[in-house]
């Protein structure tokens, strides 16, 4: 009798953990189908506006023809705008404040290393103690600048580099277009 009652208790275990695995699962496998679908979907539902677009208006889709050597070029010059660091706030009397550096500057290397998803500014900056002089490649508008900046030492940690600076990361992502 008592083995009856173990069966039936090991039996009922298995069947809710079999229940709550296949759960879990479906979950995953719906937020990634969902994920692929929608992707796809929204390609589908912009080539079909604009060939509404094409009927309705007699609009022909452009074609742009730009000569790869000007293309790589460009897409350089565009990449490197959209990553780095963009200055929120700049600490007054910091050395980023004396070194000139406003609100809205985009930070893309610190001595060359470029400040990008891998390298972020934070990091970049404390590979140096406080004293010393770095050099600073930013963005203001549409002109690059450098300047030179001797870091201070940060006020809640002795020793730590300090530039003065509050920033929001931002990185260009690239994606693939998805396949058929």
């Amino acid at each position: 009798m008592e083995d009856k009652g173990k069966l039936y208790t090991v039996t009922v275990l298995i069947a809710l953990a079999g229940v709550l695995v296949s759960l879990i699962v479906s979950c995953f496998a719906g937020g990634i189908a969902g994920y692929w679908i929608g992707r796809r979907q929204a390609r589908v539902v912009a080539e079909k506006l604009l060939q509404e677009l094409q009927e309705r208006e007699g609009i022909e889709r452009p074609q742009l023809i730009v000569p790869p050597e000007l293309f790589e070029e460009e897409f350089e010059l565009f990449r490197r705008r959209l990553s780095g660091a963009v200055v929120r706030y700049v600490e007054p009397g910091s050395p980023a404040d004396e070194a000139g550096l406003e609100e809205g500057d985009v930070i893309t290397a610190v001595d060359g290393r470029e400040v990008d998803r891998d390298h972020p500014l934070d990091q970049l900056i404390r590979r140096y103690k406080s004293g010393d002089r770095v050099e600073i490649t930013y963005w203001r508008g549409d002109q690059e600048h450098e300047v030179r900046v001797r870091l201070g030492e940060h006020p809640e940690e002795k020793g730590r580099a300090y530039l003065g600076i509050r920033f929001t990361s931002l990185f260009m992502q690239f994606f693939e277009k998805p396949e058929d």
